[in-house]
């Protein structure tokens, strides 16, 4: 004997289709525009596909920050001083992206970069590009 629900789903004007999560499953969906299983396959396809591809740039860009705060760090901890000078191409060879920061200011006509830490700004003398940190 046949249940009620058994009956809807076989009368269903639309055909069987494969979820569109990645499970591999099908079944029959009970409207035109329904492309998952059920909600938690939806949320599953959200979260492992739409978002985690649009995560995966932040997650670049913070792994960025965080190393530049790292090289900051390094270079600020060797002279225990309050403000710390360095030849630019140094730190970049190390791997600091002097491109990427979280916000800057301007002060007394010089602009300060952020990083999590750290601050840094930058400027030419003799010929060569510096670089001052200090500490946030």
């Amino acid at each position: 004997m046949e249940t009620i629900e058994e009956n809807k789903i076989n009368d269903s004007p639309y055909e069987e289709r494969e979820c569109l999560c990645g499970c591999g499953k099908t079944f029959i969906p009970k409207r035109s525009d329904q492309y998952h299983l059920n909600k938690l396959h939806t949320n599953r396809a959200y979260n492992e596909g739409t978002r985690k591809n649009n995560l995966e740039n932040e997650r670049d860009i913070i792994k960025i920050l965080r190393r530049n705060d790292r090289i900051l760090k390094k270079y600020f901890e060797t002279r225990k001083d309050e403000e710390v000078e360095q030849i630019h191409n140094i730190i970049q060879a190390e791997g600091f992206m002097s491109g990427f920061s979280i916000g800057a200011k301007v002060f007394n006509h010089e602009t300060w970069y952020y990083t999590f830490n750290y601050r840094y700004s930058l400027y030419n003398k003799e010929g060569f590009t510096i670089i001052k940190i200090k500490l946030r």
